[in-house]
């Protein structure tokens, strides 16, 4: 018997199919490897982002809505009540709501606890939820099975995006609504799954959250979520399996946040009614549903196709427009949208492009709300480079990212950190020092010419009475003449009037004259500044 056959049997079997599966699990490790190294990349930009911008004032860009928000929560901070929160910028009763105020709440506690600047946390609280929108993200790509690498290609392409590196580090409430529209829609997913109550309360509560927070935000998410509800609801149909519990559930989980809304919507605008500058702000007004809502005319004009390029430049960089059309290449040229995925493209694609015709006005007027819906566009363009990684074109997904995230950093470079830089409103500190050196912390501030932006009175931390541009010049006029009079027992102890539609008004010069006659007055950063009565710190 010969016993070296076995040996002689085994050295013939060729090595190399083995040699190619170890050689192909090291190329996995790799990839897999460089896409977690340039997720933490990002993060890491997000972070020196953030840390630029720590100690620097809510100035640039929509300062106007940094500062409301902000302001919002220094006087949670101060002994306002929860609901009826202060926003002291239009006069006495001081209560202005618009969005529930759990991002303020938040910030507001935080600040207190940790002793930090109210505007630094705000900011740190806004890129902490940039950040945790990536959680409910991975679980809906879990659920939907798709491929393992899209966590950290949407992870890649979010965090150095420009609309999330400026506005997500940023003070305002929009990031934190985006994560619990995406919780809300990872549950929503879950719920189709399993009925258990406590998966039912989370879709409700995230629900809820969101649509409190901020309705033009929750919206497409709560779409998506019907068309999720919907769709399951078919397939039971079609299995013939019970569908009281499912109709009940699905109900409660799109009638629940609407109804809060709804509610909280009548309180916030009987608060304003209270108030006779803010009660021309209700919601029931037709001015102010065409603020937020706009016009048809609006939905089709050159403005929002400028809109629409400046949301994708904002999100995917300066070469946005060849990215998507590359995008669009891709997918045709190599077939890797399969049908699962394709759903879910179309779906975030429709997303995306939804609230500029439902709130086309508010789209067109400020480039911050984008951020509401940007990040829908950032995962249609990620399914596109995950599915070129699981169809085994790695080489086109990477040059597809690199060709991203070039074009991301040097729009951000080329337009939003010439904002951070030279802020065009810094003037207006200069201002506030005088008041914060000439007034009581009592007193009240009387603005005209900043329609209601509150960066005067937040960082002179004063209460003031502003006039919006929202209000007929008239009105505004005829309050001009009792502008001195004391707000809910507080004293006007400045006057500061800016350059205004009302300068045109002979009435409001004539008011402003009389002051010149027995009030002293500054001339700071273009506007006169009258200090009135007898406060005079050194």
């Amino acid at each position: 018997m010969n016993m070296e056959a076995p040996a002689q049997i085994e050295n013939e079997i060729p090595n190399e199919p083995i040699k190619d599966l170890v050689e192909g699990s090291n190329v996995d490790r790799y990839h897999e490897l460089a896409l977690s190294l340039t997720s933490l990349a990002g993060l890491l930009l997000g972070l020196v982002v953030l840390a630029a911008r720590w100690r620097l004032p809510l100035l640039g860009m929509h300062s106007f809505r940094q500062a409301h928000t902000a302001i919002t929560a220094y006087w949670l901070m101060h002994g306002s009540p929860w609901l009826a929160y202060e926003t002291p910028v239009l006069g006495a009763p001081w209560s202005v709501p618009y969005e529930f105020p759990f991002y303020q709440l938040l910030v507001a506690g935080l600040a207190q606890l940790t002793g930090l600047p109210l505007d630094s946390i705000g900011r740190l609280v806004s890129y902490l939820f940039v950040v945790l929108t990536i959680i409910p993200v991975q679980m809906l790509a879990r659920a939907w099975k798709m491929d393992k690498s899209y966590p950290q290609v949407f992870a890649i392409l979010l965090l150095t995006s420009p609309i999330y590196l400026f506005w997500g580090t940023a003070f305002l409430i929009e990031t934190f609504v985006v994560f619990f529209c995406f919780w809300f829609l990872a549950e929503v997913e879950l719920v189709t799954r399993s009925y258990h109550w406590t998966v039912l309360a989370l879709a409700i509560l995230s629900g809820a959250v969101a649509a409190l927070g901020k309705i033009t935000t929750f919206v497409p998410f709560a779409c998506l979520a019907g068309l999720i509800l919907l769709n399951d609801l078919l397939t039971r149909f079609r299995r013939q399996e019970p569908l009281l519990r499912p109709i009940l559930s699905d109900g409660a989980i799109v009638i629940i946040p609407f109804t809060l809304f709804e509610i909280w919507t009548r309180f916030t605008d009987i608060q304003k009614q209270r108030n006779p500058i803010a009660m021309h702000l209700v919601s029931t007004l037709p001015t102010t549903r065409r603020w937020y809502l706009g016009t048809w005319g609006q939905v089709f004009s050159f403005d929002m196709l400028h809109t629409l390029l400046r949301a994708s430049t904002d999100t995917l960089g300066i070469l946005a427009v060849p990215i998507i059309i590359a995008s669009v290449w891709l997918a045709l040229s190599y077939t890797i949208i399969d049908r699962r995925n394709g759903i879910v493209l179309l779906g975030a694609l429709s997303a995306f492009l939804l609230p500029f015709v439902l709130f086309a006005n508010s789209h067109i007027v400020h480039n911050y709300y984008d951020t509401e819906n940007a990040i829908l566009l950032i995962c249609a363009v990620s399914i596109v480079v995950s599915c070129l990684f699981s169809t085994g074109h790695r080489q086109g997904g990477w040059n597809l990212i690199a060709l991203i995230v070039a074009s991301q950093l040097s729009w951000f470079g080329l337009f939003f950190v010439r904002d951070i830089r030279n802020p065009k409103d810094r003037p207006m500190l200069a201002i506030v020092q005088a008041i914060d050196r000439r007034t009581d912390p009592e007193s009240v501030v009387v603005i005209y010419g900043q329609d209601w932006s509150p960066i005067i009175p937040y960082y002179a931390q004063r209460r003031a009475v502003m006039a919006p541009d929202t209000i007929s010049s008239e009105n505004n006029v005829e309050r001009a003449r009792s502008m001195l009079a004391p707000q809910d027992g507080h004293p006007v102890e400045a006057v500061v009037r800016c350059k205004s539609e009302m300068d045109k008004s002979p009435e409001f010069d004539r008011i402003f004259a009389d002051l010149d006659t027995h009030v002293s007055k500054q001339r700071i950063a273009g506007c006169d500044v009258y200090f009135v009565g007898n406060s005079s710190k050194p």
